[in-house]
């Protein structure tokens, strides 16, 4: 449940930059965070990585350009940022537990 918080607040913050100010609602950014975490672990448990993530940046542009009423250009912009949010956090999950290098 943090997870997604903390997504919806990185959603809202990505929105809030690229809009030059203009402000989202918690609900839209929630709404938006949990499809995109519903996408990502099915694309991600089915598919592979590599193609999970592909599903992942899928689903975060349809999400944010429907949900949030952005700008399709805007939102496929908003939903790269993201996806390398969230494989940046994956990295830094990763080295935290140990898992990998040398």
């Amino acid at each position: 449940m943090l997870g997604i918080i903390l997504d919806a607040a990185v959603i809202m913050l990505i929105i809030f930059l690229l809009n030059q100010g203009q402000d989202l609602n918690w609900g839209p950014a929630i709404i938006s965070a949990l499809v995109i975490t519903v996408a990502s672990a099915v694309g991600i448990g089915f598919l592979g990585l590599i193609l999970g993530l592909v599903v992942t940046l899928g689903a975060a542009i349809v999400a944010i350009w429907m949900i949030s009423g952005m700008p399709l250009g805007k939102a496929s912009v908003a939903g790269v940022i993201f996806v390398v949010y969230k494989i940046g956090v994956g990295l830094a999950w990763h080295a935290m537990l140990g898992g990998g290098g040398t």
